[in-house]
């Protein structure tokens, strides 16, 4: 498949210096000395785990989920007030955490959960964390089930995805019956030692993003493709095959975006992308058309024997992107590409970028405390 590139060049201008403002970070109900609670152990994870998510509820507030890829039952899911920098409460639950929404018009949180018992739950809660209700859906699956919930639109129902193993099965949320089935099984000839699917999305029928994990003889790599439930068929992304994330968004709008730290001894044959080259650190494809929309790019330089490359993270409308060598880092807005801040300093790691409010052009972001027996705290970037 050929693509069309539309390169976003990133420019060197040197912005003004940032004012910063450290708030406390800790549960509301917790005593002086509640540092190691486990409101603020979860925080602590969410800057470890590069697979953690943002959902912004609104400019004062953010949902965290902290993805454990290996057990989602060990998912949390917490809601921060971004203005004075607590924990307005904890979602998590024990059940596991399939798939997180947040709604406008009015504010809803939407969290689809797996039972004890293989049942898919729907739970719905206000912006400040109280459930307002919940669906049990008339479908039981295993332990090893996933499922993605696609918003209603239009006169379109919501519409339930479960994937178990290799295939794909779309619900109505009353229905027993499947309305669309893919079976996701790549060819036994391919040739790879090994392959499984390593992450995938749904928004709306009938596009269906997969990315599949492909191991060889000292290789490992990636593949995306994209599948329309209707015409039955499915094409792979003309793109790098080193890892990245995926999200379908608008419906019919593929989203990329990646974070790759560099190796002085890069091993074996795997795909790894070259630091004298820009890399697509964010892009957009279109599902309809099947070409890029956008491709977000830089040139991340590697300097032998220190970290190096580039960490991207996405919260609401906006993509911050970092340069591990230089310690720069830039915001866009992830529809248009339209730079909001360029090569700003000043951003210690770790750190989890949660918003930005541009009538205050204010970014706000979670960092460790220096002091490792503190919480991690909530800091306002004030942008010129």
């Amino acid at each position: 498949m050929r693509t069309r590139l539309t390169p976003l060049i990133i420019g060197s201008i040197c912005l003004a210096s940032l004012v910063l403002c450290r708030t406390s970070l800790s549960a509301p109900t917790a005593s002086a000395n509640s540092a190691a609670s486990p409101a603020s152990a979860i925080l602590s994870s969410a800057l470890s785990d590069n697979g953690s998510q943002v959902y912004p509820v609104d400019n004062r507030s953010v949902l965290v989920r902290v993805d454990n890829r290996i057990d989602a039952a060990k998912d949390r899911l917490v809601l921060v007030d971004l203005q004075d920098g607590t924990l307005i409460k904890d979602l998590s639950s024990n059940q596991d955490i399939l798939d997180v929404h947040t709604l406008s018009h009015p504010n809803k949180l939407i969290v689809i959960s797996r039972s004890s018992s293989g049942k898919i739950i729907k739970l719905v809660y206000n912006d400040q964390g109280t459930q307002l209700r919940s669906f049990q859906y008339p479908i039981s699956v295993d332990s090893s089930a996933e499922a993605k919930w696609a918003a209603p639109y239009g006169k379109v129902n919501e519409r339930l995805m479960i994937r178990t193993g290799s295939k794909f099965s779309l619900y109505e949320p009353a229905s027993k019956s499947a309305l669309a089935i893919w079976n996701a099984s790549l060819d036994d000839n391919s040739g790879y030692e090994f392959l499984q699917i390593d992450d995938w999305d749904f928004a709306a029928y009938p596009y269906l993003a997969i990315k599949y994990y492909l191991q060889g003889i000292m290789s490992d790599s990636y593949e995306v493709q994209t599948v329309n439930l209707y015409s039955r068929s499915a094409a792979v992304l003309n793109r790098p095959s080193y890892n990245t994330r995926l999200q379908i968004v608008d419906r019919n709008k593929l989203e990329l975006w990646s974070s790759y730290t560099y190796s002085d001894t890069p091993s074996g044959n795997s795909p790894v992308p070259k630091p004298a080259e820009r890399q697509a650190f964010h892009s957009l494809y279109l599902l309809n058309s099947g070409q890029f929309l956008r491709q977000d790019t830089h040139l991340f330089n590697q300097t032998p024997g220190r970290i190096s490359g580039w960490k991207t993270q996405l919260s609401g409308a906006y993509v911050c992107v970092q340069d591990l060598g230089t310690g720069a880092w830039s915001l866009y807005n992830r529809i248009s590409g339209v730079p909001i801040a360029l090569n700003q300093s000043g951003l210690p790691s770790p750190w989890l970028f949660l918003s930005y409010d541009p009538d205050a052009r204010a970014a706000y972001f979670l960092f460790s405390s220096q002091e490792s027996s503190n919480p991690p705290s909530v800091k306002k970037v004030l942008l010129p």
